[in-house]
């Protein structure tokens, strides 16, 4: 591929936010009725349209309740870890605007009419909420309510004046992805200049305590509060949408729930701990060695030098004369 070619790949979004634009969009409007199992609250709720859709509501553990609207809820997941936890202590209270699902740690509250969901600690303190009425002086919305299209389904939540947001794995902008809006669908991000990336974590985590880690394979888009500062928005290109929300009093119970589903990091070897350099790729044996040979020359005594391109996945530490780093087995 050219230069010219490959600036202009790398100057296009991973997804273009033309593929999560609605063209009949539809709000879930209200509850018709909800049915309570051992392990979750049947939800069957319809839209503005008065077509039916179930949402299914299991709390996993005590502080993390697992949202699945749309069908398939039955559908294996492909990020869990095997334990993954799947069930915990919980009881329903009905009220006369609607239901509460709670656990010890927290509250999940579903309104009747209009639908809308809240997410509460054990005290009472409001950390999650949807967003329905996000419009400008003309009732046009700057974010949809939480609702479906065809081929489409998304989540609308609000935001606090003084709300950060971040995860969402690698995106080269503000660790704050607050006022931002991207597509996370895996692609070579060329560089660090761009919302490219192969490194997507479906993962976002609030400052007000909670976290939303989206349990999808399906292309997403993120709209973090750009289009308004009163909402975000997550849309997935799927029949469906499933997500997990994370209660915890800072980032790292945040981050100790999300490992619970899909499992921590391994520890490292010991080689990765040392200096790295990588660059677009070597064409040869000579390259590489001249690389090799100016690192030398300098005090750095730990290096692993990541071979990118095609051309060179050939090329390896002992045929070149390279010895390997400690831990390094390849």
């Amino acid at each position: 591929m050219d230069r010219a070619r490959l600036v202009a790949r790398a100057a296009q979004p991973a997804r273009p936010a033309s593929d999560f634009q609605p063209r009949d969009p539809r709000r879930i409007q209200r509850v018709l009725s909800v049915r309570a199992r051992p392990d979750r609250l049947d939800v069957i709720a319809e839209d503005d349209r008065e077509r039916r859709l179930p949402i299914e509501v299991r709390p996993v553990a005590p502080h993390i309740v697992r949202l699945h609207i749309g069908p398939g809820p039955a559908r294996p997941s492909r990020l869990l870890a095997a334990e993954a936890p799947t069930r915990a202590e919980w009881a329903l209270e009905e009220m006369a605007t609607g239901w509460a699902v709670r656990t010890s740690a927290v509250s999940l509250t579903i309104d009747r009419d209009p639908y809308r969901l809240r997410l509460t600690d054990a005290s009472g303190a409001e950390r999650f909420v949807e967003e329905p009425h996000d419009q400008d002086i003309r009732g046009a919305y700057h974010h949809f309510p939480t609702g479906h299209a065809r081929g489409l389904r998304w989540l609308t939540a609000g935001l606090k004046p003084a709300e950060a947001l971040f995860g969402l794995g690698e995106h080269f902008g503000a660790l704050d992805r607050r006022g931002q809006a991207f597509a996370s669908w895996t692609v070579d991000a060329f560089g660090v200049r761009s919302d490219r990336a192969y490194k997507n974590v479906p993962l976002l985590l609030s400052s007000q305590g909670y976290a939303a880690f989206f349990d999808m394979t399906a292309p997403l888009y993120y709209e973090l509060g750009q289009s308004s500062v009163a909402a975000w928005q997550v849309t997935a290109r799927a029949d469906h949408l499933r997500l997990y929300l994370i209660l915890g009093d800072g980032m790292a119970p945040l981050i100790r729930g999300y490992q619970q589903l899909t499992g921590a990091p391994a520890v490292p070897p010991d080689w990765s701990f040392g200096f790295w350099i990588s660059r677009w790729g070597y064409r040869n044996r000579e390259e590489v060695m001249a690389g090799a040979g100016a690192l030398r020359r300098h005090p750095y005594r730990s290096l692993l030098d990541a071979l990118s391109r095609r051309p060179s996945r050939r090329l390896r530490l002992g045929r070149i004369g390279l010895s390997r780093p400690r831990g390094h087995d390849r």
